[in-house]
């Protein structure tokens, strides 16, 4: 398993230091989640078992959205494992 940082730009960056505190940590969460390539399951119940396996439940699929209209990822459909992300 990769250990991914996150970079000190971060905070400042123009998008991500106006977004809330929870889009600033599933963005921080998904840099963990998704793979080498920045390529996730953007399915909400998935990333609410890997990152929050113990909140019974989240507005991740909303989280997610938001961040995709941001422009911080990129949503999309593959025809065989469903709705997938990149970040």
């Amino acid at each position: 398993m990769r250990i991914r940082t996150i970079k000190p730009e971060f905070w400042t960056h123009p998008v991500m230091s106006r977004q809330t505190d929870a889009h600033q940590l599933l963005a921080i969460a998904l840099l963990n989640y998704a793979d080498d390539d920045g390529l996730f399951y953007a399915d909400p119940d998935l990333i609410r078992g890997a990152i929050a396996p113990r909140k019974a439940s989240s507005k991740i699929h909303g989280l997610i959205s938001d961040l995709s209209l941001q422009g911080y990822l990129i949503l999309g459909k593959h025809k065989t494992h469903g709705l997938i992300g990149k970040i």
